[in-house]
């Protein structure tokens, strides 16, 4: 073997290893641009979280519950479960139902406020009623904006 032999085969050894370097750093390349997407999905969920999150915190969640008190008297418990207090809560109780008395309703609402954990007991006509089933709608306004509605059923 002479000392061009031995050079040229260094010489492509050499390439070689230029080649394998540029390869493996191209792979490094893409799997970086893979990490960086992934962590910029990761990112815009976290700051989606933390926006429902927050609208959470100004918004209120009422729902109602019939609650038998004695053996032939019941009542509509009303309640807040949301972050932040309700105000001017109001009750609508489908046509044709004997749920509530309707001057009692038109006497005790709209309801001021409704504060966070807080629940108010409507006496209920439910022993005189001719239902099983009675719809329920439940009207207020909050920090996160007015009008917000929620139907609850209610049986016996």
């Amino acid at each position: 073997m002479d000392i061009n032999q031995i050079g040229v085969a260094i010489a492509g050894l050499s390439l070689i290893g230029s080649a394998v370097t540029f390869v493996r750093g191209e792979i490094r390349a893409r799997n970086q641009k893979d990490f960086e997407r992934v962590q910029h999905e990761l990112n815009e969920q976290l700051l989606a979280r933390e926006r429902e999150l927050d609208a959470n915190m100004k918004s209120a969640d009422l729902s109602a519950n019939l609650i038998k008190v004695d053996k032939f008297s019941y009542r509509v418990r009303v309640f807040n479960r949301g972050a932040t207090a309700a105000k001017n809560v109001r009750l609508e109780v489908e046509e044709g139902s004997e749920l509530i008395d309707s001057r009692f309703l038109k006497s005790m609402f709209p309801y001021e406020k409704l504060d966070k954990h807080q629940k108010v007991d409507v006496r209920s006509n439910v022993i005189f009623s001719k239902k099983d089933k009675h719809i329920l709608k439940i009207i207020w306004d909050d920090d996160s904006g007015n009008n917000k509605r929620s139907t609850v059923y209610l049986s016996i």
